[in-house]
């Protein structure tokens, strides 16, 4: 047996070992990222009894994501997971709308209505320009 054949016996008998199994999802990812921050902020703590805590904190979110990867009650995982999803989404929204804002912060920018703050995307051409809000239909005059 070569290696590529023992790779991929090796890879299905994972496959095989997963099969039935919640996986990972967005909030395995963030107990996963906790984890991180709590072991890095440990390595500044110089007392003994607080770096334990830490460690062991640390550790125990670890198993949590762990338990959750590894869990067959697929329904109840996943129920963990939109409840996580629904109260970040105001968050991750912000993140994803900032990430915009900056891949099209050449071609492109935002601004708001000045009656009715809806925030709306211009192109960049220079020069005064007028712009209308398709929301309250007000219409006010912009230089980029």
């Amino acid at each position: 047996m070569n290696f590529s054949q023992h790779r991929q016996s090796a890879q299905e008998k994972i496959s095989a070992f997963m099969y039935g199994r919640y996986g990972v999802d967005k909030f395995a990812y963030f107990l996963l990222g906790i984890s991180i921050a709590v072991s890095f902020v440990n390595l500044f703590v110089r007392n003994f009894w607080t770096s334990t805590g830490l460690s062991l904190l640390s550790l125990g979110i670890i198993a949590i994501a762990f338990a959750r990867m590894f869990s067959r009650n697929y329904e109840a995982r996943a129920n963990e997971n939109r409840t996580y999803l629904k109260m970040t989404a105001g968050i991750r929204g912000w993140f994803g709308f900032q990430a915009k804002k900056f891949r099209e912060r050449k071609t492109h920018k935002y601004i708001k209505c000045s009656s009715c703050k809806k925030r709306l995307r211009v192109k960049r051409l220079k020069g005064k320009r007028t712009v209308n809000c398709p929301l309250c239909g007000e219409s006010f005059e912009i230089k980029i």
